[in-house]
């Protein structure tokens, strides 16, 4: 995965939107432990979530589903507590 940026979040959300629905999203939960589906839990309903960034929106994203992204430099800040 590697991260990717958008020049708003409504261009981000047209873009998370489709492959989601590309994707088949919302998916079933899969049990970690046992790798069975897991019907009782929630959903997965994101592909990935999008974080704010020097006045972009910036998110990772797996290569296969990047064509037409622009690749970012951008990172999330480092939380105090981890400095």
């Amino acid at each position: 995965m590697n991260w990717y940026e958008w020049n708003t979040i409504e261009n981000f959300n047209t873009w998370h939107d489709a492959l989601c629905l590309q994707l088949g999203y919302p998916i079933v939960s899969v049990n970690q432990l046992t790798g069975e589906p897991d019907y009782e839990a929630a959903q997965t309903t994101k592909y990935t979530s999008p974080i704010e960034v020097s006045n972009k929106i910036i998110a990772t994203v797996e290569d296969d589903y990047a064509n037409g992204l622009t690749a970012s430099l951008l990172r999330p800040p480092v939380p105090e507590k981890v400095k």
